[in-house]
């Protein structure tokens, strides 16, 4: 499993890709939303983390870039994103802005994150 993780706070975004990397999955890092979205773009992707808050373009500018793109190119994949926030959005709010599940930050469960990737990527699978 590919996975990006968009965080502008680098130590946080390291952390994070260590545990992923430490249960064997590919993860790559952006520490904005500009970098985000040019690595989401070149390469192939399963799941993208993405803070909300990000410098040049924060989180939801990436995804309704993503989405849009997906359906400029009526693309039968759908690349997964997870809304990454301090703040909660209420689930109609989260769908309307393109993000298939959220989780808080700061992340003091790691295993909440991994059961997510879980259930996002069996769901995918579906």
């Amino acid at each position: 499993m590919r996975i990006l993780i968009a965080e502008d706070e680098i130590y946080s975004a390291m952390a994070l890709q260590q545990m992923l990397a430490g249960r064997g999955l590919d993860v790559k890092l952006a520490y904005d939303g500009e970098q985000a979205l040019e690595l989401l773009r070149r390469h192939s992707f399963d799941l993208a983390l993405l803070d909300a808050d990000m410098p040049n373009l924060d989180g939801y500018g990436v995804a309704a870039a993503v989405r849009s793109e997906e359906t400029e190119q009526q693309s039968e994949s759908h690349l997964l994103l997870i809304h990454f926030s301090g703040y909660a959005l209420p689930d109609d709010e989260l769908l309307a802005k393109g993000f298939d599940a959220q989780i808080q930050k700061p992340l003091t469960d790691p295993d909440q994150l991994y059961q997510l990737i879980d259930r996002l990527m069996n769901s995918a699978r579906a």
